[in-house]
């Protein structure tokens, strides 16, 4: 809780941001708690928050949008909150400099030059100076967007994930705001959406024609039944339910089907995804890890047996 309590001290205080949070309890508690939505099966439908403490900086933070614009004021004036200076101009402008080039293809032609500074995704909206980040856990969306030069700041939020107004919204009033002749956004996101629908499509058919048909289980369907841990990502437990099997993560629970081996698959609907869980054994022969790629560019992350 050592992040947590320096947060507090020396962000949220200090600012003003006085409903801003990490406690999962505490976002329980709140009186004016945004519900949280997503898309299943084609039909919005409201789901369970989602218990992200244990991703600290990753996703834990539950915040409004008037803390968020006191977050944005510290950085459009440089370090400088209420005449009083909180970060050092050089630590901002660090912060607010490429650090990395994104390597991702180009969407926009009016969006370039994509890198990654310090917390900060860093680039060009139109020839303005374009510094934003954007926050996507199950239920919620989020843009904090700022235009230094232009002295602008959006923030933009959504308790819906995933939802294709953010970017509409957030160009639509760039445009708007620094009178630049307007782009009909909301037929290119519904555009490039239908693209992606297709490719996920093609892939789930994919996905079937890899599967091996008529394998078998290693193990009896019980043996595969436990708590698997991450150092990271915390506890993933695998139960029995009515149909088979059920693996449960953050407060979320999902039945497990059966792909082939000693291979399992379930969807996260409101987010159109399948992900693989990989059984591994021991050389005893026991069931003793669960991999899962919930990341991509990097190895499937392994959840080690702890009962």
């Amino acid at each position: 809780m050592i992040w947590e309590f320096i947060l507090r001290g020396s962000d949220f205080l200090p600012l003003d941001m006085k409903d801003s949070n990490t406690s999962f309890t505490d976002l329980l508690a709140s009186s004016n708690l945004a519900l949280a939505y997503g898309e299943v099966n084609g039909e919005v439908k409201e789901i369970p928050h989602m218990n992200l403490e244990i991703l600290g900086g990753a996703g834990s933070i539950n915040s409004t949008l008037l803390d968020m614009l006191q977050w944005a004021k510290l950085h459009l004036n440089q370090g400088i909150y209420a005449g009083q200076l909180m970060v050092s101009e050089n630590t901002i402008q660090q912060m607010h400099t490429p650090q990395i080039v994104i390597q991702e293809p180009l969407q926009f032609p009016e969006v370039l030059n994509p890198c990654y500074g310090l917390g900060w995704r860093v680039m060009a909206y139109r020839g303005h100076r374009m510094l934003k980040h954007g926050g996507n856990v199950t239920g919620f969306s989020s843009q904090l967007v700022l235009l230094p030069k232009d002295n602008l700041g959006i923030v933009i939020l959504s308790n819906k994930n995933p939802n294709l107004m953010l970017p509409v919204v957030l160009y639509t009033a760039l445009d708007r705001l620094l009178q630049l002749d307007e782009i009909d956004w909301n037929q290119r996101i519904h555009d490039s959406y239908q693209e992606m629908k297709l490719k996920v499509e093609k892939k789930k058919v994919q996905n079937q024609a890899n599967r091996i048909q008529g394998t078998k289980l290693s193990h009896h369907l019980d043996d595969y039944i436990g708590v698997y841990e991450h150092s990271g990502y915390g506890k993933v437990m695998i139960e029995s339910g009515m149909e088979g099997l059920i693996i449960s993560h953050n407060n979320m629970a999902f039945p497990l089907n059966h792909y082939h081996y000693d291979i399992f698959e379930y969807t996260v609907a409101e987010l159109e995804i399948d992900l693989k869980v990989f059984f591994s054994t021991d050389v005893k022969g026991h069931i003793n890890k669960v991999s899962i790629p919930m990341e991509s560019g990097v190895k499937n992350i392994e959840f080690l047996r702890i009962r």
